[in-house]
């Protein structure tokens, strides 16, 4: 075991240092069976040699441990002629030129393994001081001397990098090479990657399956997105809109959401040739696009009380704004129901055994 493998695996480096984890990432991996190995230096050459053919004056050594063995071819190949080494050498730049043929090789199939080192992306303080080129001390009161704005152009390289960073190792993740989920005209180029690198793995388990077709905007979020509103407070201009000015927006939405029907349709068609999903899944993806559901069962049992009709109906004749709380409507129904008289209270009953007998086919006792 070399040192720094022994130090590496020492519980002190563990300990203090870095976790184990780590160092196993960080140590080459040595144990590749398929990775080709170094040829022997040249006095290892001429030792294999020597002892191969062992002469009676090495005889006693012959036997020695492999450390007094290298010891000895040392010493004899020290003492040997510029003729006698000039074999050995050749021999040794032959393994060598060979074993760099087969390193070549074995690195091209293991691509991640010439990948260099990926270091996190330096932040915006670290851009700055590598500009400056001034001592740690002197660069921070720089640093804290510049303004809101001029700090900003530097943290907008810094999460450009950042953002190039990840996409580089979700590439890594994905074994694609440099620039496969790079999309260079996406806002947020991270999600766009992550989108990308989603598809691609469907790809590998359904190659045959096109891209779903994307559902296109409402008119309600187009005209949302052209006065740059809320969700809470656009609602309330949308509703304030006359219908001319709603029409510019209905209009394209209208035929967007026609030409997405068509798309989706020959999409679920073209699952339902294949292999891909079963004839009922896409019966059932076309049906649900076409706005066909199919008939519910009314549920069984006792219909609502009396009360319910009426609490909706009085509900309803209220003024939309204020309408108060449920609990202050409540208690106004119930002051109003038992003001009434039975002439009054006659409909309310009738559609109670109406919903009755479309729940359970008899009139309620």
């Amino acid at each position: 075991m070399s040192p720094l493998r022994l130090y590496a695996s020492s519980f002190g480096a563990l300990r203090h240092y870095v976790t184990p984890k780590v160092l196993v990432k960080s140590l080459p991996d040595l144990k590749d069976p398929l990775r080709p190995k170094r040829p022997p230096p040249i006095n290892k050459l001429y030792a294999n040699a020597l002892y191969a053919n062992l002469t009676d004056a090495l005889a006693p050594v012959s036997h020695s441990h492999l450390s007094d063995q290298l010891r000895d071819a040392s010493r004899l190949w020290k003492s040997l002629s510029a003729e006698e080494k000039q074999p050995f050498i050749d021999q040794h730049r032959e393994l060598c030129a060979e074993y760099r043929q087969q390193l070549d090789q074995y690195l091209s199939t293991r691509a991640r393994r010439t990948e260099p080192k990926h270091q996190q992306p330096p932040t915006s303080w670290t851009i700055f001081a590598r500009e400056q080129k001034v001592p740690f001390k002197e660069g921070s009161k720089l640093w804290k001397a510049l303004s809101e704005d001029e700090k900003k152009s530097y943290a907008n390289l810094a999460n450009q990098q950042y953002e190039t960073y990840k996409v580089r190792m979700l590439e890594l993740e994905c074994n694609l090479a440099p620039g496969t989920l790079y999309v260079a005209d996406a806002t947020d180029k991270l999600k766009a990657a992550r989108k990308k690198a989603s598809l691609i793995r469907l790809a590998a388990s359904n190659r045959d399956v096109e891209d779903k077709p994307r559902r296109p905007t409402s008119a309600f979020v187009r005209f949302l997105n052209d006065r740059g509103l809320s969700s809470r407070d656009g609602s309330s201009v949308w509703k304030s809109l006359p219908e001319e000015e709603k029409k510019i927006y209905l209009d394209p939405a209208t035929h967007a959401f026609s030409e997405w029907s068509k798309k989706y349709a020959a999409f679920v068609d073209k699952l339902i040739k294949s292999d891909t999903l079963d004839v009922y899944n896409a019966r059932c993806l076309l049906k649900k696009q076409r706005g066909v559901r199919r008939p519910t069962k009314l549920p069984t049992g006792r219909a609502k009380a009396v009360f319910s009709y009426f609490f909706q109906d009085f509900s309803k004749r209220l003024p939309p704004s204020p309408r108060g709380d449920g609990c202050s409507i409540a208690k106004a129904a119930a002051a109003k129901w038992k003001t009434m008289t039975d002439e009054e209270k006659a409909p309310y009953y009738a559609a109670r055994e109406k919903d009755f007998k479309e729940r359970n086919g008899s009139p309620p006792p």
